[in-house]
């Protein structure tokens, strides 16, 4: 609104003296010009010549003089009679040797013989009407400058109040679900920023908006893997009891095998429960920050990395190791870090093909670490983890740990990097 005022303000003061320029400049050429100043005069001669001969007026009849002069008006008159002063009247008079004052330097003056009763009069006319147009100048000049500031004025009002309306519609459809619907007015000014600062309250809403669509998804792709990955050692488990507690059994070796099997369908269903705990634990524990401490990251992925590589080994595994080799520091609650490395070697211990070797390295580049574990997938996989729980709260982990879990798989091999931000 400031800016509109202003921009009012400046084109009204230079329409004010543009018409007034233009307008002088017209009277000029057209009212003051030597030709239109002597055709007045003479109109004004002939006038007065006329007067006198029809009112029988005198030289010397002063009030008849004025009336006429009244009548003419934005005159100056001043009569001799033998080259001595006679009269003179008008706005500013004569001074004391009956000279007209003639303070406009583009009128004229003409010389003309009045016949009077008592004979003729010599007679110095000057025409000052312009005055009048000058007023008239001035008046329209300021008309028209008031003119375009109150157009200005309407102008941005209308431009304000289609632009108000325009963005009520606009959140009106965004309130009403219309998420997709963007708000913008184009411009720099207050309404166009409170658009903006609007369709960013749009967008974030939208954001959490379709993360919940994704988060509900997932979950309930998950709810479907885990009711089918439950069902079967489920099944499985209770056909088994169902065999030993009807007998059905040719010998105690027989039931032993039974309760064998029903003990590993049992465990992998713990297993399973444990993973499922832990994914809740850590998708249900909102966003906010865990209570980091600052370790140095030598130690720590010595310490980390060498126990589950230790085990690893113990399984049959062949490792190869690229330890850090520089010291740095790094930001982590212990606690989940360890739980982020179990859960990223078991899966090692799980799936990987032991004829392969797995490849342990740890680096740093630039402001970051990254400790990269990566084995084979051999051609036949035990489908032990197809819901990969263990997997996804593990980048949750991560994410609030202010860093990342990044898996991919090329051909026969699977890359998991966990990425943490480095501190001074």
């Amino acid at each position: 609104m400031v800016y509109a005022m202003l921009l009012a303000g400046i084109l009204g003061i230079s329409t004010f003296f543009l018409v007034q320029t233009g307008s002088s400049e017209l009277i000029d050429f057209y009212y003051l010009n030597r030709t239109a100043i002597i055709r007045r005069n003479e109109e004004h001669a002939q006038s007065l010549n006329q007067y006198v001969q029809e009112n029988q007026v005198r030289s010397t009849d002063t009030k008849a003089i004025g009336q006429w002069l009244a009548q003419e008006g934005n005159l100056y008159l001043l009569l001799y009679r033998d080259e001595s002063y006679a009269y003179g009247t008008g706005w500013w008079g004569v001074d004391a040797q009956g000279n007209l004052y003639r303070n406009n330097a583009s009128a004229d003056h003409a010389v003309f013989t009045i016949f009077f009763v008592d004979g003729p009069v010599t007679a110095e006319i000057l025409d000052y009407s312009i005055s009048r147009l000058y007023t008239f100048c001035d008046i329209a000049s300021m008309a028209f400058a008031c003119a375009v500031f109150t157009l200005v004025i309407l102008l941005y009002n209308r431009y304000v109040t289609k632009s108000v309306i325009e963005l009520s519609q606009t959140v009106r459809q965004v309130s009403g679900g219309n998420f997709d619907k963007e708000i913008q007015l184009k411009g720099k000014d207050e309404l166009s920023l409170l658009a903006r600062e609007t369709d960013v309250m749009r967008r974030t809403i939208l954001g959490r908006i379709q993360k919940e669509k994704m988060a509900y998804q997932a979950n309930s792709d998950l709810l479907t893997a885990i009711s089918h990955d439950i069902r079967t050692p489920l099944t499985a488990l209770i056909g088994y009891l169902d065999l030993a507690a009807g007998g059905q059994y040719q010998s105690p070796e027989q039931l032993r095998e039974y309760l064998t099997v029903s003990r590993d369908k049992a465990m992998q269903l713990k297993d399973l429960t444990e993973k499922l705990f832990q994914y809740f634990l850590a998708f249900g524990a909102g966003e906010e920050p865990m209570a980091l401490e600052l370790y140095d990251a030598q130690p720590v992925l010595e310490q980390l990395l060498g126990e589950s590589v230790a085990l690893l080994r113990l399984k049959g595994f062949r490792v190869h190791e690229a330890p850090l080799k520089e010291s740095c520091r790094i930001g982590a609650d212990m606690q989940y870090l360890k739980r982020v490395f179990d859960n990223l070697f078991s899966n090692v211990e799980k799936h990987a093909d032991k004829s392969r070797p797995v490849v342990v390295m740890a680096e740093k580049e630039a402001n970051l670490l990254r400790i990269c574990i990566s084995n084979w997938v051999p051609e036949s996989p035990n489908p032990v983890e197809s819901t990969k729980i263990g997997l996804k709260t593990c980048q949750k982990v991560m994410e609030r740990l202010r860093g990342q879990l990044i898996l991919y798989q090329e051909k026969s091999q699977f890359v998991a990097e966990v990425v943490l931000p480095l501190y001074r």
